[in-house]
């Protein structure tokens, strides 16, 4: 690895930094070799628990750090063999109409390189460069790729005390008591016109391969006069592979059918995580666990609307 690393950059050097990353449980989202705005935040947040001054450069000093903490793993890129179940699909193309997605039993993948990014935490594109960019749909079981190594990463010690969610920071962070950090991952909120809550609320149901009531009442991109739909679940989902159920009425944490825009784009005033953070945080998670909202955009200090516009 290169050091030291930041900024405007790209390459093997990047994505080492990133399993590293993913492996501490300070996710950068999804791995694609590149800097941006969740590496350099994941980054930050892993020096300034480990008392290093947080310069979202990666020196030395953090990459060791990062390492002890990420298992020392002798590869950050190793071969992996596919077996029949990686590749048994069904793989198909999914309907853009919401009411013809409600008429199928599963939201699952619809290519076989969408189910090796998920499973390596990595964008296709990723893995296909690093297997000389080969087509990962046409591989068969028994084939060999090279993937980035977040398989057996550390289990963090520590039980949740509280979630904090940024809006400002685009993060959610799992707390311990002593306000140490457990776990961060690179958050969507809502956008202005239709912001997440603030305050102080507690999770109060989880949910595995939920299904997603489409409701356009409560959802400002689409008309009011829209009937409802029940999708079914799967990767595909609009809220992903996880459900988790905020005290306040109709918001959750959950996760997302397009992991590459975690962090950068809005939500419909939920907290969106990748499918793989939202399914690490239900392994820590309980219901009563306190969640706090910060700094949302869209809402004053008393958590109340600052606008009422609709887009």
């Amino acid at each position: 690895m290169q050091l030291p690393l930041g900024g405007n950059v790209e390459g093997p050097s990047v994505l080492k930094l990133q399993v590293l990353l993913d492996r501490a449980r300070f996710s950068p989202g999804e791995i694609d070799g590149r800097w941006g705005n969740n590496t350099e935040a994941a980054l930050v947040w892993f020096q300034k628990s480990a008392g290093m001054e947080a310069s979202g450069v990666a020196d030395s000093a953090t990459v060791a750090a990062l390492g002890r903490r990420a298992g020392r793993p002798d590869s950050l890129v190793v071969t992996y063999t596919l077996t029949a179940g990686d590749v048994e699909g069904p793989f198909e193309p999914l309907p853009e109409d919401v009411y013809e997605k409600a008429k199928l039993e599963r939201l699952g993948y619809e290519s076989l390189g969408e189910a090796l990014g998920e499973r390596f935490h990595a964008s296709p594109a990723l893995i296909s460069r690093l297997n000389d960019s080969m087509t990962l749909d046409s591989l068969s079981a028994g084939d060999r790729i090279r993937v980035p190594n977040i398989m057996g990463a550390p289990r963090v010690s520590g039980e949740i005390a509280m979630i904090v969610v940024s809006g400002s920071g685009h993060y959610l962070q799992a707390l311990s008591a002593d306000s140490t950090i457990l776990f961060h991952a690179p958050a969507t909120l809502g956008a202005e016109y239709d912001p997440s809550p603030s305050g102080d609320f507690e999770v109060t149901r989880t949910a595995r391969n939920p299904t997603w009531h489409y409701q356009p009442k409560i959802l400002a991109s689409v008309p009011d006069d829209q009937e409802d739909a029940v999708l079914p679940g799967g990767p595909n989902n609009a809220v992903g592979t996880v459900w988790i159920a905020l005290s306040e009425p109709h918001y959750g944490i959950h996760g997302t059918r397009a992991p590459s825009t975690i962090g950068y784009a809005s939500s419909a005033g939920c907290t969106r995580l990748t499918n793989w953070d939202a399914e690490h945080l239900l392994s820590m998670v309980k219901t009563g666990t306190p969640v706090q909202f910060r700094d949302i955009t869209g809402r004053d200090a008393s958590g109340a609307k600052t606008s009422t516009s609709r887009s």
